[in-house]
């Protein structure tokens, strides 16, 4: 990542970080409903409504990135192979992983065949664990990445004018949002159903929208600068909106639930792109601070490998923590759960890295 794009770096850091939150006020509202304050349910909802960016601004970014990164010369079939080994086989291996403390936690018996069915379902649809849906959802980008590659060819060559281009895109921003609008009514086959936010079409927005970005990415940031006070003040209103609603469901059932405003609708799917913005616009200006370029140069740098890690070590904490002190206040352990794990999980992937870059660096000696 060049220095100037630090702002991106610094979004990804708060991407995994809002992802991670997610995860642990899911496991706090879902392990103990019904039996939590309704004050606490209150700070669950609104943490979360800050954290709901997360996945849509991953998706953005990795549009953005694949176009900015993309040169003239870039061979598919590399290109392919590049992308495989940096997402899909890491994501192999954390999917054996989870797969094996699965086993371990349930100690459950399962036969060979069963074993080598349910191992090729969970890799195929990314069910080895709550968080893993995601790589085969993203890496459906990386496979058609052709279509990417021919659109910037042509918007760089100057074959369609600048008038057009906006036609195009126009077209397909409504056609994104007919998609989002319609496919959830559809009476759709059950594996559809089932799997709606695993298909890329219901991403594309997003990515459409990065990629869009990469485009002229410097002229872009200008203009998220010259209008980050407006986008801003929308990103706040649209959380204090979701938050409210969540207040209003809180009230009348007693109990957390998070899909009272929906990134997949198209309205806040809109709104949720500002928020976007204002974050970039927001990392821009933080990123003069050389201890947050530091931090968040190496949160990016291993927050792949952390998203992949980081629901074993929120799982396996959390069971060590309640076997010690069963009788533990809810709100202390969350408390003490949140800080351990997030530490734990950046520690112990920058060590995998490390690790992995060191063996991959070491020369193997021929006898």
């Amino acid at each position: 990542m060049k220095k100037t794009h630090v702002e991106l770096e610094i979004l990804r850091t708060l991407s995994f970080i809002a992802v991670f939150n997610q995860h642990v006020l899911g496991a706090a509202a879902r392990r103990n409903e019904g039996l939590l304050p309704i004050k606490m349910e209150w700070v669950i909802s609104f943490l979360f409504e800050l954290s709901r960016f997360a996945v849509p601004a991953f998706v953005f970014m990795f549009g953005l990135l694949m176009v900015i990164t993309y040169k003239e010369n870039t061979k598919y079939t590399d290109f392919l192979k590049r992308r495989f080994k940096q997402i899909y086989v890491p994501y192999l291996i954390a999917t054996f992983v989870y797969i094996a403390y699965d086993i371990y936690r349930f100690q459950e018996e399962i036969g060979l065949m069963a074993l080598g069915k349910t191992t090729i379902e969970k890799i195929l649809l990314g069910n080895g664990f709550y968080h893993l849906w995601y790589i085969p959802m993203i890496f459906q980008f990386v496979i058609f990445a052709p279509v990417l590659f021919a659109v910037i060819r042509i918007i760089r060559s100057n074959k369609i004018d600048h008038k057009k281009q906006m036609v195009f895109f126009s077209a397909f921003i409504v056609l994104c949002f007919v998609y989002l609008t319609i496919m959830p009514k559809l009476d759709l086959p059950v594996f559809i159903k089932a799997n709606y936010t695993r298909l890329f079409p219901t991403w594309l927005f997003y990515f459409g929208i990065g990629a869009a970005c990469g485009l002229n990415y410097e002229s872009v940031k200008v203009h998220i600068k010259r209008f980050f006070p407006v986008a801003a003040v929308i990103a706040i209103a649209a959380i204090a909106f979701a938050f409210y609603k969540d207040v209003q469901y809180i009230a009348i059932n007693q109990k957390v639930h998070f899909n009272q405003v929906s990134f997949l609708e198209p309205v806040y799917a809109v709104l949720t792109v500002i928020e976007i913005f204002a974050l970039i616009g927001f990392a821009d200006l933080i990123k003069r601070s050389n201890l947050v370029s530091r931090v968040s140069l190496m949160m990016g740098a291993n927050s792949f490998t952390a998203y992949l890690l980081h629901a074993l070590i929120i799982s396996i904490v959390s069971m060590q923590i309640a076997g010690f002190q069963p009788d533990l206040n809810l709100t202390i352990f969350y408390m003490i759960l949140y800080p351990v794990t997030l530490v734990l999980t950046v520690f112990l992937s920058a060590l995998i890295n490390s690790a992995t870059k060191f063996v991959r660096r070491t020369p193997i000696k021929q006898s």
